[in-house]
């Protein structure tokens, strides 16, 4: 169990460290290079990490299955209560810190290292809980439970800690691949979009959006005719206008291309 803690806590901090290094990479402006921006970095980087907790959840299980069927393992219990104490502490402490310091609520990489420090700080009190229990045993005379209790231990908290990272892969994995965004993002937009469809007698309109990191991308396109309020420039900036300002509470960064065509296969 302290093994696992402790590989879980060193491969947190490796993490961490490559999670700062993307994050200072993406600050960096090359519009040569990275000509719709870098935001496909973070959710790459969080995938990365959800795949390595997986493995090492998985390493885990199998570990503590063979210890159990092989009995067990020895626990030197006053070494293993100081070892869970002191880094339920730290881990927790960690865990804090990003907590009240964290500015942007909506990064990927904010919440990814925030529920990689939760779960460190839970391993760590289950740690300390499993051995308390294990020392309490002891005390009472069930001296041949104690070898099962640290397999125990990592196989129930491996496969809990399953979740996490599959949680991580659902959400980033579509922001990869290019999913549409949540539900409650895609019907705003939508509706927005519609209202000045009704407004601007335009014909037909196609939206799509996706989300990657921190920015929402939205691409509109309108059918017009010669009906249509929209027919020169000034007209379709101003229905731009209007789109942005009936979008700006979402709490996202935007890139947004509308545009207007009389064909609809230019649109499809």
């Amino acid at each position: 169990m302290i093994l696992f803690d402790g590989l879980y806590s060193l491969i947190s901090l490796g993490l961490s460290f490559m999670s700062i290094s993307a994050y200072y990479f993406m600050k960096k402006e090359n519009l040569k290079q990275f000509q719709y921006g870098k935001e496909s970095i973070e959710p790459l980087i969080v995938s990365f990490k959800a795949l390595v907790i997986t493995l090492l959840c998985i390493g885990a299980i199998a570990s503590s299955i063979y210890s159990l069927w092989n009995g067990g393992r020895d626990i030197a219990l006053g070494s293993a209560l100081v070892y869970a104490v002191v880094s339920t502490i730290l881990c927790g402490a960690v865990y804090g810190i990003i907590q009240r310091r964290g500015e942007e609520k909506s990064s990927s990489f904010l919440q990814a290292e925030s529920a990689q420090w939760l779960m460190d700080t839970l391993l760590s009190a289950g740690v300390l809980a499993g051995f308390l229990l294990a020392f309490i045993l002891q005390a009472v005379g069930f001296q041949t439970v104690i070898p099962y209790v640290d397999p125990l231990m990592v196989l129930v908290i491996g496969l809990y800690f399953l979740k996490m990272p599959y949680q991580l892969f659902r959400s980033n994995g579509r922001e990869l691949i290019r999913m549409a965004p949540a539900p409650a993002t895609a019907a705003l937009v939508y509706k927005k979009a519609e209202e000045l469809l009704m407004k601007y007698n335009m014909q037909d309109m196609v939206v799509r959006t996706t989300k990657v990191g921190k920015t929402l991308y939205i691409d509109i396109d309108y059918i017009i005719d010669e009906t249509s309020a929209i027919q020169n420039v000034k007209e379709m900036d101003t229905l731009r206008r209007d789109f942005e300002a009936g979008i700006k509470q979402m709490e996202m960064e935007k890139w947004v291309t509308i545009t207007f065509t009389a064909d609809k296969y230019w649109a499809i």
